[in-house]
């Protein structure tokens, strides 16, 4: 398998702020210790050539099946422990499952009807992802829209104007003599933080994008560059921490 080296990455590309992968404020509190560059293998790389978005998803899913599949496995088993908590023992995912089955059209319906209407092409990519990988559908969509779901419940936007620290992503730009630099840190969670891999998508009549990803999303979320020279990045703010997040549902059920 071919792999990109984060070094080469970061001169190649041009976004040295690639480097700020070190996911995570709070280390006791997560499960992978953040490493220095030096201990960090090689991001694992594919090129992908497909005309539909369902056929890119579905080759995404295919080769990285060990890593979707792993992070599945972490999520899984990372659980909340908080005896006093109705959520006591349940993982994350869990919890979001338990919410959409408990009221679709609350914490999952009127989510996915508004990207299928706005990016049908991402959930095409989705349910490609899902069928290359093995994992649900719904643990997909779900994971992608966990902080909205979770943001639906009674009572959660009360909590989060409560708390006055921001534990979610940071994204800077700077301009100096003629460049462009563009940095990111992803500092919500470090269960993706050894299984991300790079794609470069070629899809006709569309610009070429290459860029990182993480394993339980769509792609493009951490950095990435095409090749009409836009550079993308999405970042996480809301004002909650996973902490924090169980007195948040702590809240919303009483």
């Amino acid at each position: 398998m071919k792999k990109i080296g984060r070094k080469e990455f970061l001169h190649g590309n041009a976004l040295p702020g690639t480097t700020a992968l070190t996911f995570g404020c709070d280390i006791d509190a997560n499960p992978v210790v953040p490493k220095s560059e030096s201990e960090l293998p090689p991001f694992p790389y594919l090129e992908v050539n497909e005309s539909s978005n369902y056929n890119i998803g579905y080759k995404v899913g295919e080769h990285f099946r060990m890593q979707i599949q792993q992070l599945h496995e972490r999520l899984m088993a990372d659980k909340i422990y908080n005896p006093d908590s109705p959520f006591n023992g349940m993982s994350l995912t869990e919890l979001l499952l338990a919410l959409a089955d408990s009221d679709p059209s609350r914490y999952y319906d009127t989510f996915l009807n508004a990207a299928r209407v706005q990016f049908p092409e991402y959930i095409d990519e989705l349910h490609g992802m899902a069928d290359g990988s093995g994992i649900d559908f719904k643990i997909y969509f779900s994971s992608v829209c966990f902080l909205e779901i979770i943001a639906a419940m009674p009572g959660a936007q009360q909590m989060v104007n409560l708390n006055a620290s921001v534990e979610g992503c940071s994204t800077v730009t700077l301009s100096d003599s003629g460049r462009l630099y563009f940095a990111h840190n992803g500092d919500f969670s470090t269960p993706h933080a050894d299984l991300m891999y790079f794609v470069k998508v070629k899809q006709s009549g569309k610009p070429d994008f290459v860029g990182l990803n993480f394993s339980d999303t769509i792609m493009s979320l951490p950095p990435v560059v095409n090749s009409a020279g836009l550079v993308f990045c999405g970042s996480f703010t809301f004002r909650f921490s996973k902490q924090n997040m169980e007195i948040i549902l702590w809240y919303s059920v009483q």
